[in-house]
């Protein structure tokens, strides 16, 4: 791979880091401050929509956006607990990310330090899938002081998943390049 790509995956990795990290800062910022936001009604069996005329109701799957003009602070909280855990989920790995792609710059990619941190960027990646459950958990909870029904939505963490996975992947393909390496070396 040549280094000038390298030099472009690392500032990529730098501007997704610092969006999220502002985008984070700023929802914490509106939420805490009592600002408007937008939140979620989980569809219910029969679940009433707050404010609306009697006998309007939500279908039995499906969602509807609210906007809550003066969020109470539960509210609030649970917005953030909903928005917040997948975004530093993926902070964090763009984070490591970054990391890795500096050292592959500076000190070459097949180095052992380059597999432990792929390996580490799957791991968080995988902890995605908790961060999911906790936000589907929140937003269910907000669902519910809202005026919205409660099912448990059966949520599919794919992204999560495979984004692990393939780290763990090229870890294993540095890993022989290491070894590959360690042998020439031997041989010469």
């Amino acid at each position: 791979m040549r280094r000038d790509l390298l030099v472009i995956f690392q500032f990529l990795s730098f501007l997704g880091w610092l969006y999220l990290l502002l985008q984070l800062l700023s929802d914490g910022y509106r939420v805490l401050n009592g600002e408007p936001v937008q939140a979620t009604l989980v569809g219910g069996p029969a679940a009433p929509l707050p404010d609306l005329a009697a006998g309007v109701s939500m279908g039995r799957v499906g969602d509807a956006t609210v906007h809550l003009a003066h969020p109470a602070w539960p509210q609030r909280w649970l917005w953030l607990a909903a928005t917040a855990p997948g975004t530093l989920v993926l902070m964090t790995a763009l984070i490591l990310v970054n990391i890795t792609v500096h050292r592959a710059r500076h000190r070459g990619p097949f180095t052992a330090g380059t597999i432990t941190l792929l390996r580490w960027t799957g791991v968080v990646l995988w902890t995605g899938v908790a961060a999911d459950l906790v936000a589907e958990n929140a937003r269910i909870a907000l669902s519910e002081q809202i005026g919205g029904g409660s099912t448990n939505v059966l949520v599919y963490p794919v992204g999560w998943i495979f984004g692990g996975f393939i780290c763990f992947v090229v870890a294993e393909m540095i890993k022989r390049g290491v070894v590959l390496s360690r042998e020439l070396e031997a041989v010469i």
